[in-house]
């Protein structure tokens, strides 16, 4: 079913993996040669532009495309240096992968992400594999495709050996990228699990020491029914009887 991934942008801004920058390139949700077919497999791929010329010099090929490509050439970019940004470039099929040994490798079935790096020696910093480990697995959570399918284009390309792109080891990224995808959802299944003892502490004393500053706190089920001043707030007694009487119905019985 044809699609357009009018989503990627909200995807790597997920609450449950904070911290990514995000840049939206203007007319990305309309960008694309035709919408996809599928989203099946991601493509990776590095831009081979110079390290010296800064974090993103290849802009305006990747959204304009070349004398002998038209753009898009990507859906989404990586820009290189310290603070790494995901740039969303097209929620439609770009031109990236080419020639491919599967049908589902295809431009019209794949996402398409350009890293900036020369490929020639540049060093791909923990910065930038980090960010970019963290966007796939969003990505890929997203899309509900499989980390063995997160490719780079010299995996893909037909015929063998054509291209060089990425120049990391896809393994390692792949490795990454479980580790982060397992992170991710173990954080959305118990928001919880990221605390610390001394954090949830912490909150602990916070939300008592503002409760015991009150004699009623409000109450949201009568608020929508309709209930306006004091007939929209419960004593803070009652609430705290409720709160022990569950805890007592729930807890283990004693030990014989």
């Amino acid at each position: 079913m044809a699609t357009w991934a009018t989503g990627l942008a909200d995807h790597l801004r997920d609450p449950d993996a904070p911290g990514l920058r995000v840049e939206e390139v203007i007319g990305w949700e309309k960008r694309g040669r035709s919408a996809l077919d599928s989203i099946e497999c991601i493509v990776v791929h590095h831009t081979a532009s110079r390290r010296t010329a800064g974090p993103f010099p290849s802009r305006r090929v990747l959204i304009e495309g070349r004398d002998d490509l038209p753009g898009p050439l990507c859906n989404l970019a990586l820009t290189r240096g310290a603070s790494p940004t995901w740039v969303v470039v097209a929620a439609g099929k770009a031109n990236h992968a080419g020639a491919v040994r599967q049908s589902w490798q295809s431009n019209a079935r794949a996402l398409g992400v350009e890293a900036e790096n020369d490929g020639v020696g540049e060093p791909w910093t923990p910065a930038v594999l980090d960010t970019l480990a963290t966007g796939l697995a969003l990505l890929a959570i997203a899309h509900d495709i499989p980390t063995s399918r997160i490719l780079g284009h010299k995996e893909v390309c037909d015929p063998p050996g054509r291209k060089i792109d990425p120049s990391t080891s896809m393994s390692d990224l792949r490795d990454a990228v479980a580790r982060e995808r397992s992170r991710i959802l173990a954080q959305r299944a118990s928001p919880l699990m990221a605390l610390t003892d001394a954090d949830a502490n912490k909150i602990a004393k916070a939300i008592v020491s503002e409760l015991l500053s009150l004699d009623t706190i409000p109450d949201l089920g009568a608020r929508r029914r309709g209930a306006t001043g004091v007939d929209a707030t419960v004593s803070l007694r009652t609430v705290l009887a409720y709160v022990y009487q569950a805890v007592q119905q729930s807890a283990p019985p004693p030990s014989t």
